[in-house]
């Protein structure tokens, strides 16, 4: 392909979209396993990480044609104007179709934290987290169409026009984002620390964690990339840019997913490794299942009754004698 011929960057981006496109089809596609086979409806955490799906495809898709036919990865004055064009909208609909996947991704993860751990204390920061995330979408969204006036001078600098600091506001919104994302990680590790739990089930939840723990160094690799924009070279110094943008939703897809797909994975075990009733009776997981967390069972329309609500018969052993009393309690009235 002619615009990847001596194009590091470009072939990066080529690479970092055709890889990870296909690793969040299959996270998704094993988390929409696991609710099927748990017979599980799809809860909301699980629509905001197909609107994520939806939302990081596009930028990847926009970073692909940015570099196939707006000269990204290249040095301005190896492109002609018509690939600036169109580089430059593709990096202004990049930026909203970012803030949409990583708000997706974030609000999945607070969702699922929240029908997982049922204190109230955390559910209310986990909340407020998930307000300050909503507002810090809007904003990005507003500073795209209001950083540069006219709207059409963000594209064509050959109209009158003029913008604001751009570096400082995407520096800005980098590390509010970085603040969100290390807030969404600490937040359930004061739980996590006090549960009684196998070393295995630990290690598999610290592997989680480190993932999460990754995706804060790829948000300061983009803010470091953002310090060196140089809008003279923009077609050379953006595709850094646009690798670590769009690294930051995929990863966080990955993450997102990796809790729930576990009853999938182990389906997939087992087909391909099959084992004795026996071993499978006495077997454990390795990690802690949370496959079935905020969906609502397609078998819970039946009654259920709380075991305390139960009459039962219990025995009063006289230690005096060997006369064995049966009491029973009656189940209480309402």
């Amino acid at each position: 392909m002619g615009a990847l011929n001596g194009n590091t960057w470009g072939a990066a981006q080529i690479g970092v979209f055709a890889t990870f496109q296909f690793l969040i089809l299959v996270v998704c596609t094993l988390r929409l396993w696991t609710r099927r086979i748990s017979n599980v409806e799809l809860a909301l955490n699980d629509y905001l990480i197909l609107s994520a799906l939806f939302f990081t495809s596009a930028i990847g898709a926009c970073s692909v044609i940015s570099v196939v036919l707006g000269g990204a990865g290249r040095h301005m004055n190896t492109v002609n104007a018509e690939n600036i064009l169109v580089l430059n909208k593709l990096f202004i609909a990049g930026a909203c179709l970012w803030a949409l996947a990583n708000t997706s991704v974030k609000l999945s993860m607070l969702h699922l934290y929240v029908t997982i751990f049922p204190s109230a204390r955390f559910k209310l920061f986990a909340k407020a987290i998930a307000g300050f995330t909503l507002c810090y979408c809007l904003t990005i969204l507003l500073e795209t169409f209001l950083l540069c006036r006219p709207f059409r001078y963000n594209w064509d600098k050959s109209i009158n026009g003029y913008c604001a600091n751009e570096q400082l506001a995407y520096l800005t919104a980098g590390i509010i984002n970085l603040l969100l994302d290390v807030a969404i990680i600490v937040l359930p590790l004061p739980i996590l620390w006090k549960l009684q739990m196998a070393l295995t089930k630990k290690f598999g939840i610290a592997f989680m964690l480190s993932i999460g723990v990754f995706i804060c160094v790829i948000t300061i690799l983009r803010l470091t990339s953002i310090r060196r924009l140089d809008f003279s070279n923009f077609s050379y110094t953006a595709a850094e840019v646009e690798i670590w943008s769009i690294l930051e939703p995929y990863l966080g897809i990955i993450n997102a997913c990796i809790p729930v797909m576990q009853p999938a994975v182990r389906r997939m075990f087992r087909a391909r490794h099959p084992v004795s009733r026996s071993q499978t009776k006495n077997s454990h997981p390795s990690l802690p299942t949370i496959g079935g967390s905020g969906g609502t069972s397609k078998n819970d329309k039946r009654n259920f009754r709380r075991l305390h609500d139960v009459s039962y018969e219990l025995q009063s052993i006289d230690r005096t004698g060997d006369e064995v009393t049966t009491v029973r309690q009656d189940e209480p009235e309402g």
